[in-house]
């Protein structure tokens, strides 16, 4: 389901999910998953919704990620707060963003 809030769900974000070419919409928010961001989610080309807020997620935003940039309206990554580091360039219009940086270890700017 690319709407999955709140579903108890756990373990690692697959990044199998990359073949889901046409999503739109991802919330997986309020749930239990780990692991970090998946590098290949970066080959979606129409997603504008991310929502894995509230999760016990890690590492950093993968620079990859910049590549979402030109479609993504909204990413929502706080309450991560083992997220680490900057933002990737091409997420220039989250920088500063609580949505996406409250309660994360994320500097919440671009990566120089």
């Amino acid at each position: 389901c690319s709407r999955c809030s709140t579903n108890k769900l756990s373990g690692p974000l697959p990044a199998e999910f990359a073949d889901l070419a046409s999503i739109e919409i991802l919330w997986l928010d309020h749930n239990q998953l780990t692991g970090t961001l998946p590098g290949a989610w970066a080959l979606w080309k129409a997603v504008t919704d991310i929502s894995v807020n509230s999760n016990q997620l890690g590492g950093t935003v993968p620079l990859v990620w910049g590549n979402l940039g030109a479609s993504l309206t909204d990413l929502w990554l706080k309450g991560n707060p083992r997220l680490q580091g900057c933002l990737p360039r091409g997420l220039e219009q989250f920088k500063g963003n609580a949505d996406t940086c409250q309660g994360t270890g994320l500097r919440c700017e671009i990566c120089s």
